[in-house]
């Protein structure tokens, strides 16, 4: 039996100069741009970056990471669930592709979702070759929470995404869940000392796989990036760096996986 998210299709980015995070995310992803419009009624570069799209949005109002894009099999079948479940859905048609059109999709109502903007679409892209010389593809999305209950039975009661790990660390001050969503994860954050508000979360941040590390260090060393020396990842076998800025107000994290077993 399939799930009602089969993975993410995009993610968006408010940028108040398009142009400026268009040359940033270039060099960051190691890619460019397969779409960029701008008119006064919808600004925008779209990224393919092997198994997700970035739309970075121009926006005189909220900044950073402002809103994911489900895939689903069928979006009718996803109306139907999220109708039954109570949600207040209205129809998205403002979703861009590769190919220049607009797909129709969902949306919900950002107050039933804690705040989170979630949309959904049964767009089935071409597959994007990764870049040569950049990411692979998106290996975590990041919530923050201060009720980790309640979005964790957003996403994986309501929304019918698979609860891999929930785990607390108090070496890590943190509340974390892994929800896995087609071949990335969906990860939920919650701070123990330090709460924050419980009746509504934010998106926080972004790791991307990289394929060797220090090699990725070095290329956005030379790009002229801020970024850490590489250190052991929390999961075995990984390493990881960040990238303290040019990232349109997203916490980036580059994260090499661990070596294929065997």
């Amino acid at each position: 039996m399939s799930r009602p998210i089969s993975g993410l299709e995009h993610l968006r980015i408010g940028v108040a100069d398009l142009d400026v995070a268009i040359s940033d995310y270039r060099a960051l992803l190691g890619t460019e741009p397969v779409r960029v419009k701008k008119n006064s009624d919808n600004t925008y570069a779209l990224f393919a970056a092997g198994n997700v799209r970035v739309v970075l949005e121009r926006s005189q109002g909220a900044l950073g990471l402002t809103g994911a894009c489900f895939r689903v099999p069928e979006i009718d079948s996803m109306r139907r669930r999220l109708d039954r479940l109570g949600f207040a859905v209205e129809s998205a048609t403002e979703i861009p592709t590769d190919e220049g059109a607009q797909v129709e999709g969902l949306a919900l109502d950002p107050e039933a979702a804690r705040g989170l903007s979630f949309t959904f679409v049964a767009h089935d892209p071409d597959e994007q070759a990764a870049p040569a010389s950049g990411v692979t593809g998106l290996d975590h999305m990041v919530i923050a929470t201060g009720d980790g209950d309640k979005t964790g039975f957003l996403l994986g009661a309501q929304l019918g995404l698979d609860l891999r790990m929930d785990l607390s660390n108090e070496a890590w001050d943190a509340r974390l869940m892994f929800f896995r969503c087609g071949d990335l994860i969906v990860e939920v954050f919650q701070r123990l000392s330090e709460p924050t508000d419980p009746l509504s979360d934010h998106f926080y941040g972004l790791s991307w796989r990289v394929a060797n590390a220090d090699e990725a260090r070095e290329r956005l060393a030379l790009e002229g990036f801020d970024v850490s020396e590489v250190r052991k990842g929390r999961k075995p076998g990984t390493r990881v760096l960040t990238v303290r800025n040019r990232t349109a107000d997203v916490p980036t994290l580059l994260v090499e996986p661990p070596p294929p077993r065997g």
